[in-house]
């Protein structure tokens, strides 16, 4: 029996996860805990969003 080669997480669509903890200052916590609410959807999700946004200006652009 042959067996086909299994799709990478990358070639199916699914991204690993990295579970971490990080310090927030307590008003941008907020304000994303509120946007996830507001986006009906959940904190992961919109701090990914924020990340992925932030990394996609070079540095340069960001005026460091």
């Amino acid at each position: 029996m042959t067996t086909l080669p299994r799709k990478t997480r990358k070639e199916s669509g699914m991204a690993a996860r990295v579970k971490t903890t990080i310090e927030l200052d307590a008003e941008v916590w907020e304000a994303a805990k509120m946007r996830a609410v507001l986006d009906r959807t959940d904190l992961r999700t919109v701090l990914t969003a924020a990340l992925r946004a932030y990394l996609k200006v070079p540095p340069r652009e960001r005026g460091r």
